[in-house]
């Protein structure tokens, strides 16, 4: 259940209020019908003017209420996804999560990166995500300290999203209703600033025949046909990057890093947030969904993606052409299947595994599923 669905004590003041003022716009709308109406009576006169004048201002009133409580609901779109990464502290590493395709995801940027890039691993070994949680023994208080593997969490989950969204735009698109003189196809050299602020997109998507790992690979292949993903040695990568878009789109990267496509219709903008916040899994998901039996050794860590989406004024006296803008609602949806932790451990039915696996635990207590290192109970795993 969303957190909007949880507040029922603002959900219910929230629509108290919309109530009232469709109510009072309705009230003004009948008053000005009819001193409209008693205008047109009159038809001359002083009064006829004064009452046309006063109708037509309560009919304005009425109309900027409704206008107002329309669009304050429907002009802005605010979503908020948290997905979740589990962390193994001795070996420095992302855990490939099996069916969750954000954590796969996380740790196949990694290893791709730094099985090419000796720097990026460096640096992600010299400031570990372990490094990024400080106890201050004077003050007493646990804060939160800027590494070097936070901003490359950061960075490989906004690649996440755009190769995403390539994905995403391209089948949309690819259909035969669609006019390509309408569209407009952005590629590498089309986004420098975003390329430039993202190290994964900038190295993954760098073509095949500047990276000494695929150069081999490269020469043999042959000349016909387009490669769209290609794996090499040691889990390196290709991925071909393109966003389809309606051709007066705009895409560009805001002050605060935020990923902004601005369209005829509305703005479509999305940042990912990673602070090395914890988070906690369910019980037993580590142990055995994971395999993983030492929960000193985990952390499981929280992250999130905001998404913003404003329509135009326009966007409401356009009845044509939605068609080439429908695609944001259906990849909100996939990225909410993709990454989302709620989502992912919904469809697992995990409750129910879990229920299913400590019966059978239980009437077998010598299979070798016993668990003898459980955390206290409530005590989050990977925390002390």
């Amino acid at each position: 259940m969303s957190k909007e669905h949880r507040r029922l004590v603002e959900s219910l003041l929230t629509g108290r209020a919309a109530l009232f003022e469709l109510i009072l716009a309705g009230v003004l709308l009948a008053i000005a019908i009819e001193y409209l109406s008693s205008a047109s009576i009159s038809l001359a006169g002083s009064d006829a003017l004064q009452i046309l004048i006063i109708g037509g201002l309560m009919l304005a009133i009425s109309l900027l209420l409704f206008l107002r409580r329309t669009m304050s609901t429907t002009r802005t779109r605010r979503v908020q996804l948290e997905g979740f990464l589990v962390y193994r502290k001795k070996d420095n590493t992302i855990v490939d999560i099996p069916r969750y395709k954000y954590g796969s995801a996380i740790h196949r940027y990694l290893t791709a990166a730094f099985a090419e890039n000796t720097a990026l691993k460096t640096l992600w070994e010299k400031e570990t995500l372990s490094d990024s949680i400080k106890y201050d023994k004077d003050k007493g208080i646990i804060y939160n300290k800027s590494t070097h593997a936070i901003h490359l969490i950061r960075e490989a989950t906004e690649y996440f999203v755009l190769d995403r969204l390539s994905t995403h735009l391209t089948d949309y698109f690819n259909k035969a209703e669609f006019d390509k003189d309408q569209l407009r196809e952005y590629r590498r050299d089309d986004v420098p600033d975003i390329l430039l602020k993202n190290r994964f997109l900038e190295l993954l998507s760098r073509p095949m025949d500047q990276r000494p790992h695929f150069v081999e690979d490269t020469l043999r292949r042959p000349s016909f046909g387009e490669v769209v993903k290609s794996y090499g040695k040691d889990g390196v990568m290709y991925e071909k990057f393109d966003l389809v878009l309606p051709a007066s789109s705009k895409v560009s990267r805001t002050p605060d890093g935020s990923i902004l496509i601005n369209t005829k219709r509305f703005s479509f903008k999305f940042k990912a947030g990673f602070e090395a916040a914890m988070t906690v899994l369910p019980r037993g998901f580590e142990e055995f969904y994971l395999g993983l039996r030492d929960h000193r050794d985990i952390a499981c860590y929280k992250v999130i993606l905001d998404i913003d989406v404003d329509f135009m004024f326009q966007s409401y006296f356009s009845a044509t052409g939605w068609d080439y803008h429908r695609w944001v609602d259906s990849f909100i949806e996939s990225l909410e299947s993709d990454l989302s932790k709620e989502t992912f451990l919904y469809d697992l039915n995990w409750p129910v595994v879990f229920t299913m696996i400590e019966i059978f635990r239980k009437n077998r207590p010598n299979n070798g599923l016993d668990r003898t290192d459980d955390p206290p109970s409530g005590s989050p795993a990977g925390q002390p």
